[in-house]
């Protein structure tokens, strides 16, 4: 009975992130100076993802900044912000909430290192940059 009632309710959760996303993205425009970084689905905040974060901070302080994160490694994450001086000039969104949704759907730039989620559709204008390092050559076609 509460494994049914759990299934009902996230497939409930996952409708109403798709209307949130439709809604914004057929209803609002791109929000310029805005970037969405995601490493590690959001899991970690690490290499190539690291650096893009630093240099647009640093390069690019009229950029509004949002850092995907998973609710259970946000305190992590947070702490390494705060260790390099960069927690007040970012925001962080957790990963598969209402904002992270209108985020993506209206970041100019989204920077990330993995799969974007699947529910995401490219709008024009936005500029998607994705730095895999080849995993998915290994896959492709399988």
């Amino acid at each position: 009975m509460f494994k049914k009632l759990f299934r009902l309710r996230k497939r409930i959760l996952n409708i109403w992130k798709n209307i949130v996303y439709t809604n914004y993205y057929y209803n609002y425009d791109i929000k310029k100076n805005t970037v969405l970084i995601e490493s590690k689905n959001g899991s970690d905040l690490a290499s190539n993802m690291f650096y893009i974060l630093q240099e647009t901070v640093l390069n690019y302080p009229d950029h509004c900044v949002f850092i995907s994160v998973l609710k259970r490694n946000e305190k992590l994450i947070s702490e390494k912000l705060k260790f390099y001086g960069l927690y007040e000039k970012v925001i962080l969104v957790k990963k598969n909430s209402f904002k992270y949704y209108k985020v993506l759907a209206l970041a100019e730039f989204i920077f990330i290192d993995n799969s974007v989620s699947s529910i995401y559709i490219k709008k024009k204008g936005q500029k998607i940059i994705n730095t895999w390092h080849g995993t998915p050559l290994k896959k492709m076609g399988k």
